[in-house]
């Protein structure tokens, strides 16, 4: 049985029982969560708030979620973040109707909270997105729309630049790679006995040096 047709029995049950308030609304929003996260995050936001899940048997809005909504705590706080984020940086977005005025992904929505969480960190050290990149980024989901896979290529080289070492360990495993693809295509040419020898001493040596360099990078990793 899907989640979907656990959620359509339990409101049935609920309406049995004579339930017409908030929690039957939570669990028939759940079963349009794909199309109205909004609406989801709202009620679950006021569900906690309300601290209604204590008179329905439950010790916290999480365990509430999970049993009555099939919502897992990662899924729960992104909807409450990503809520609490266009409430804060784009309002207006929570009257959209959701045809006229297309609704970001949670997934969208989401990706920008955990720059602004990057943004405002108080870190000398760090690269962080810059108010120039932060406003860029509101712009893409909130006028344009971009889905989350377009977020994450454009952005991620600015908001979560690799470090040096990783660019070093991924260009090692490019040559690694390229290298025996060589190796493999000269096998089906014909070479002078001495050149075939020079060029496998080489291979051999170019191999040794690029895996000493990728030990040597994951020996610095692990011991930072």
């Amino acid at each position: 049985m899907s989640s979907i047709d656990e959620l359509d029995r339990f409101a049935e049950s609920l309406r049995e029982k004579g339930e017409t308030g908030l929690r039957l609304r939570a669990v028939e929003t759940a079963r349009q969560f794909k199309r109205s996260w909004i609406e989801m995050a709202r009620v679950i936001l006021e569900i906690r708030n309300r601290q209604s899940y204590e008179a329905w048997g439950y010790s916290d809005v999480y365990a509430y979620c999970f049993q009555e909504l099939r919502l897992k705590r990662p899924t729960v706080e992104k909807l409450m973040l990503s809520y609490s984020t266009i409430r804060e940086h784009a309002p207006k977005v929570l009257n959209y109707d959701g045809i006229a005025q297309p609704i970001p992904s949670v997934d969208s929505v989401d990706y920008l909270a955990k720059a602004l969480r990057e943004h405002e960190r108080d870190d000398e050290d760090a690269r962080l997105p810059s108010e120039d990149v932060i406003a860029e980024l509101k712009q893409a989901i909130f006028e344009e729309g971009a889905p989350v896979q377009s977020l994450r290529k454009r952005f991620d080289p600015i908001i979560h630049p690799k470090s040096d070492a990783v660019l070093e360990g991924e260009a090692i495993k490019k040559a690694l790679a390229a290298l025996r693809r060589l190796e493999t295509t000269l096998l089906d040419i014909s070479l002078d006995d001495d050149l075939h020898e020079e060029s496998q001493a080489l291979f051999e040596r170019l191999h040794r040096a690029l895996q000493d360099a990728q030990e040597a990078i994951e020996e610095k990793r692990l011991a930072s």
